[in-house]
This record gives structure tokens, sequence and C-alpha cells, in this order.
């Protein structure tokens, strides 16, 4: 199963685009989809993941990322940065990149727009099994190619609801692995919002839904959360090709845990031991006041549960 995976991977890249690493619980670090999100709450966060898909398979999908943002040179601007890393088989994927967005009231919600940049690299490893040793498009020696990656996104946010349209590899630039092998970096464009809906005092209803392609192929994810008393988080989850999910997580103080497990009903995802996924979130309290005069009413937003 590992040499299939590899092999399938590197026949499709002659053809089709080097897909973005995706992840289960994308409604909690939206900065990495949209750069333009970076603004929507005052508090600087910092976000880690590891995502095991299909985690009964040796070589199968694994991604890990860590995700920070912060107000920055004002009180409507944000900086983000984040690396990521994915790995299938042989093939293994690094992307590293900061970001500032900007936003502006209008009436009463924001708009915000940024960009981003940083480096892309792939790495592909020599332990392959083939029944062609001169097969031109497998790698002799583990070699791997770095080329830039830029990013932008707008988003039109409140306190209660989110929509954000961006684009991940906004300029396409091509991954040299061999002299007839080469890696495309497509252009992914995502369109994701959502929706905070309170019942009742200490309950609040959460939807999203995340939609993404990359000309070629589509993508679609959904999602329903509950967040009871700002501490406890359950929800349920759908996507692609009938995949469903469950996310439960808890607050507590400033830091945030939360798990979530995927499977498909049919096909090979559906006995391959499902994906599993943990994400930390951790969000420093604000700095206190250090004079006695009680300081300017100021409004947080705040949108995380989106």
């Amino acid at each position: 199963l590992f040499f299939i995976l590899s092999r399938s991977c590197l026949c499709a890249c002659r053809v089709t685009a080097q897909q973005v690493p995706y992840f289960s619980q994308w409604y909690y670090n939206k900065v990495y989809y949209n750069v333009a999100s970076a603004p929507l709450d005052t508090r600087s966060e910092i976000i880690a993941t590891y995502r095991n898909m299909w985690s009964s398979i040796d070589g199968a999908p694994q991604t890990a990322a860590i995700i920070g943002r912060m107000p920055l040179f004002s009180s409507r601007g944000a900086g983000s940065a984040a690396i990521s890393y994915d790995r299938i088989g042989n093939f293994s994927h690094l992307d590293i990149n900061i970001g500032y967005a900007y936003s502006l009231p209008l009436g009463k919600v924001y708009l915000s727009a940024g960009i981003k940049g940083g480096i892309s690299r792939i790495g592909v490893d020599n332990d392959w099994i083939s029944s062609s040793p001169n097969d031109p498009y497998i790698p002799l020696d583990r070699t791997s190619s770095t080329t830039p990656v830029v990013g932008a996104g707008i988003a039109i946010w409140s306190s209660r609801y989110y929509i954000g349209l961006s684009s991940i590899h906004s300029i396409e630039f091509s991954h040299s692995i061999t002299d007839v092998l080469s890696l495309e970096q497509k252009n992914h464009i995502f369109l994701m919002g959502g929706y905070s809906w309170e019942i009742g005092r200490d309950v609040k209803l959460c939807p999203s839904g995340l939609l993404g392609s990359d000309m070629s192929s589509f993508s679609y994810a959904a999602n329903l959360s509950t967040v009871i008393k700002n501490h406890l988080i359950a929800g349920l989850s759908y996507g692609n090709e009938h995949s469903f999910g469950i996310n439960l997580g808890y607050i507590w103080k400033e830091l945030q845990v939360n798990y979530c497990y995927q499977s498909r009903i049919y096909g090979i995802a559906s006995s391959t031991g499902g994906t599993h996924e943990i994400l930390l979130i951790y969000r420093p309290s604000p700095k206190k006041h250090k004079s006695d005069t009680p300081p300017t009413t100021h409004i947080v937003r705040n949108v995380r549960f989106l």
C-alpha cells in the first residue's frame, strides 16, 4: 500500500496539481486558508494541529501545522505566520509564510484584505520499489525543490458572521524534481463562511462551510458545532465523498483543546482506520491596565466559534 500511494501520487503529478493540505477543523484555523481573517479577533492566537489520515495504513497522509496571528501596527491590522508540513508516502511538502491583513469598518460590518508570502518546499525520498528501475519519473536520489509562494484574501465580517474569499498559490510555480518530472503548484480558491447563533444565554449554534477548487477539481465541507457556556464544544461535519465527522472540544481559560474523527462510509477509506485530528489553541489574555484610571471601553471582536 505504501508503494501504491507513493507511485499513484507521482504519476498524478505528471498531469494534475499538487494539492493544498487539508485540515478537518478548518473552522478554527481560518487564517491558514484566508490571510484576511487575521483581524477577526483583536487578541493574539497560537494554533498547533496534527492530522493523521487513514491511520491504519503505513505511508498515508499526515499533516501538521503551527499558525499564529496577532494585532500589528494598528488595532485594525493583524499579522500572521504559518508553518505546515504534509507527508504522503515518499513525498513531503513544507510551507512557511507570513502575512498581513487590514480591516476597515463599513457600517455595522468590517471589510478586511490581506496578502501573504513565503516559500514552498517539496521533497521526494529515494525509497522506491519499482518494476522499472530505469523509469525517468522516479528519482534515484533524495531530492527537493523550493519555490516562492504568494496568497491573498478578502473577508466581510461582524461579531455574528464571517464570509471570505481567498487564493493560495496565487502565482503558479513549478517544482522541478527530475529532468522529466515537475510538480505544479496550482492556484487554489477558497470560499468559507460561518454564523454564530445564540440560543438562550449559554448556548451557541455555529454552522460553517468551506468550498475549495483548483479549477480542475472541487471540494466541500460543512460543520455544525454547539458551544455551551463558552467551554464545551460538540459538533458534526460532512464533506466530500460522504465523509462524516464528529468534533469535541473544551475551553479552559486561555487554552482550547479539540479532537475530530472523520470516516467515509464506502470505498477504501471506510476500512483504513479513519482520520484523527487534534488541535490546540492558546489565546493570551489582554494585558491589564497599569494605571488606576478605568480603561476606555473597548469592543473585542471575536468570531472564533464560526
